[in-house]
């Protein structure tokens, strides 16, 4: 009884002293962090699970509405966060752990039907889809006199500026030329226009994520980066 008293002690320690592994929640972003057929993919998402196997990380990926995620890593304790964009007023919520890609987020719109525009002022009366919640809705919510349509992904929105629905998408420029492509189209097609913001899409984490994870993340993405991966996962987007 005493032997099995301190085997059940010992095991009990163990589990103690080792740190709990934080969930990872990835926002639906179609280059960055999508699903398909044969799972979770994207760019960041592909680094991050390059990582994780690399460190022997046992949870899953979850893949949730950019909205939702962003509030999970002000809510949830222990928890990682990828992709987000590093702007000041999300600063003080979230750790910055790794910086992944940098990214513009523009006003695009086709080439035959071009936006261009000096400001976003000018904007007014014209259909702008955004990502519900992501980094150009929070920049164009500041003009209340201009026309938003939100979604939960770029895809669905560059769907809808080829089929005329909208008139401008307010997005990553890489998001919009990655589901551009993916529904069929030609790059050239699309309208570069204004310039909303240039930004580190960042593995970020709750205010609660302990220095020895963060540190363990960071020693992972110097192994991405020098044993080729990081590289590889670019070219392939």
């Amino acid at each position: 009884m005493l032997r099995l008293f301190l085997f059940v002690f010992v095991l009990s320690a163990n589990a103690l002293a080792k740190p709990t592994e934080p969930a990872v929640y990835a926002g639906n972003t179609s280059i960055f962090c999508s699903q398909n057929d044969e799972g979770i993919q994207g760019v960041a998402c592909e680094m991050v699970s390059a990582m994780a196997s690399y460190q022997r990380y046992h949870h899953q990926i979850q893949l949730i509405p950019q909205a939702r995620m962003l509030r999970f890593g002000k809510e949830n304790s222990n928890s990682l966060l990828v992709p987000i964009s590093r702007v000041p007023f999300r600063e003080q919520h979230y750790q910055w752990i790794l910086p992944l890609i940098e990214d513009d987020f523009v006003i695009a719109s086709m080439q035959n039907k071009p936006i261009d525009v000096e400001n976003i002022e000018q904007l007014k009366g014209i259909t702008i889809g955004v990502v519900r919640g992501g980094l150009a809705d929070s920049i164009i919510s500041r003009y209340p006199s201009l026309t938003l349509v939100r979604n939960n992904s770029e895809m669905n929105l560059v769907e809808q500026l080829m089929l005329g629905r909208i008139k401008a998408c307010a997005c990553s420029w890489n998001a919009i030329l990655y589901s551009y492509r993916k529904l069929g189209g030609k790059n050239e097609h699309l309208y570069k226009g204004l310039l909303l913001e240039r930004v580190e899409i960042y593995l970020a984490g709750s205010p609660d994520l302990s220095a020895d994870t963060i540190q363990q993340w960071q020693l992972a993405f110097d192994w991405l980066k020098s044993s080729g991966n990081y590289q590889r996962i670019i070219q392939d987007y």
